[in-house]
């Protein structure tokens, strides 16, 4: 109830500004993942599997480095929905192998450098806030990386999604925070646009195409073989894939 684009119109809007590469990441789900390593694939982009896990004030986007990294990614997703003692930070920290982790969370990274500053960035998007995160990144020694936290393929998308937040909130559209919404600005941007944004840091940019090489983009779920209970009755394998 926040993103508007359909996943061919992202890749779409991608390679029309000359990407090679693009990240799908789900608010707390890989829900489109499949359909997306397909999308991809057709219009001649490399995808990169990810998911941003939110809870409570806390916030990361995980990008998948490897198969160890999309168990673990699972395990993050499957616990922040079924676990009613989940803590963001300590989950993370126990299961971020594999992963690359980008947030503007400050006190959350700062707790993960404390482990490891290896594939953690201080995640830069435009805005009141990114000033602070720069200073954040140079004082820690962690390297920023550029997003735009996409919400629409294009600015048009802006106001559908307004709606949509509105639905969520159940709420009418006067009456919706400003808060509750991306801003107009959090679109897929080609990087004319944004790199505006970064004249002072143009590390971040840089750094986007360092991870962008550092995630396995060779999915294939056609060869994935997921478990069988033939066996069982209908109960007994509700009940086992239940526990």
């Amino acid at each position: 109830m926040s993103g508007v684009s359909f996943l061919e119109e992202l890749c779409d809007a991608a390679r029309s500004q000359g990407a090679e590469t693009l990240a799908l990441t789900d608010t707390n789900g890989l829900y489109g993942a499949v359909r997306f390593v397909e999308a991809a694939r057709q219009r001649g982009l490399k995808p990169i599997l990810g998911a941003e896990l939110s809870h409570g004030s806390h916030r990361a986007v995980c990008l998948v480095k490897d198969t160890e990294g999309y168990a673990n990614l699972c395990r993050l997703i499957s616990a922040r929905h079924c676990d009613r003692s989940f803590n963001l930070v300590q989950a993370v920290e126990q299961h971020r192998q594999g992963l690359i982790l980008l947030s503007d969370d400050l006190p959350a990274l700062a707790t993960w450098k404390e482990s490891s500053p290896e594939n953690l960035y201080v995640e830069l998007t435009p805005g009141p806030l990114m000033q602070e995160a720069v200073l954040f990144s140079r004082a820690a020694g962690l390297p920023p990386v550029a997003t735009n936290k996409v919400h629409f393929a294009t600015p048009e998308g802006y106001p559908l999604h307004r709606l949509l937040r509105a639905i969520d909130l159940n709420t009418t559209l006067s009456r919706l925070p400003e808060d509750a919404c991306a801003a107009p600005t959090h679109w897929l941007a080609p990087f004319s646009i944004l790199q505006r944004y970064y004249a002072h840091v143009p590390e971040a940019l840089a750094n986007t195409l360092r991870v962008a090489e550092a995630c396995r983009s060779d999915w294939d779920f056609k060869e994935t073989i997921f478990p069988a209970f033939r066996a069982f009755s209908d109960a007994k394998a509700f009940a086992v894939l239940k526990k």
